[in-house]
């Protein structure tokens, strides 16, 4: 019997538009990635993306475009991390500028169901009884992936962290 796989690969690849991924059953998934602690490439709760940002960096002069924005010109910036682009790619999960400090944002996940993959990610905010301090906060995490899983949907969640 020849494997199915190649097929539901290729019809993976093919969907596209806005049409949320809904699998039907667990049959549906594909694979699934998890990023261990030693694919993030920098998670912090300051950086210079000001904007909301969910995106697959897949080549190098979108890397050095991205790093250099992150940063904002800081003469403390990393240098940048060599990546091989053919092979991997870098997931990138921002949440924008915050008023104050305590948000965080973390990547959980690509799922890769027959119709496309999801990413998913969570929000972290301070909740109830969190002293606002003055200032901001802008939230990012970047993780280094094998492949370049194609990211058909952002599921971004909010967990509100209570402070005592």
């Amino acid at each position: 019997m020849p494997n199915p796989l190649p097929a539901l690969v290729l019809l993976a690849l093919a969907c596209s538009g806005s049409t949320p991924v809904e699998p039907a059953t667990h049959a549906d998934r594909l694979g699934v990635w998890v990023p261990a602690p030693s694919a993030t490439i920098l998670q912090s709760a300051q950086s210079s993306l000001l904007s909301s940002r969910q995106l697959l960096v897949e080549d190098r002069s979108t890397w050095e475009t991205l790093w250099a924005e992150t940063w904002g010109g800081a003469n403390k910036a990393p240098p940048l991390p060599q990546l091989d682009f053919v092979t991997s790619s870098v997931v990138v999960v921002g949440v924008g500028r915050r008023a104050g400090p305590g948000y965080s944002v973390t990547i959980d996940s690509i799922v890769s169901f027959t119709g496309g993959a999801v990413a998913f990610a969570t929000d972290s905010q301070p909740g109830t009884h969190c002293n606002p301090l003055a200032g901001t906060s802008s939230p990012v995490h970047m993780a280094h992936m094998p492949g370049h899983p194609p990211i058909q949907e952002w599921r971004v969640s909010t967990n509100l962290r209570n402070c005592p």
